[in-house]
């Protein structure tokens, strides 16, 4: 689960905009929440890959929905492996083979 700035800066936030239990994710599911009026109400599940992002001034509402898809995978790095300096740091790269991206203007 990844909650930007935006979207939640104290765990109060993450309480007025997500309804408790609302919220079901499957194991190695990615969520990813990134705007400052987004809400969920649910249920929500996710078994998969969901990205939910809104531009300032936009306001969403995410009712009843359920992601199926391929989601991501985390890939090692193999030793010495050229790959981007953050990836070196983590020792692994994120591989995106599915993901549902709704982007609200």
């Amino acid at each position: 689960v990844v909650l930007s700035p935006e979207f939640a800066t104290i765990t109060r936030d993450v309480q007025t905009k997500i309804k408790a239990g609302s919220v079901t994710l499957a194991p190695g599911a990615v969520l990813v929440l990134d705007g400052a009026d987004i809400t969920i109400e649910g249920p929500l599940e996710v078994s998969g890959a969901l990205v939910i992002r809104a531009a300032p001034g936009a306001h969403v509402h995410v009712g009843a929905l359920k992601v199926v898809n391929a989601g991501w995978t985390w890939q090692p790095l193999a030793e010495g492996a050229d790959a981007p300096e953050e990836q070196k740091i983590r020792g692994f790269q994120v591989v995106k083979t599915e993901t549902a991206e709704y982007s609200f203007d």
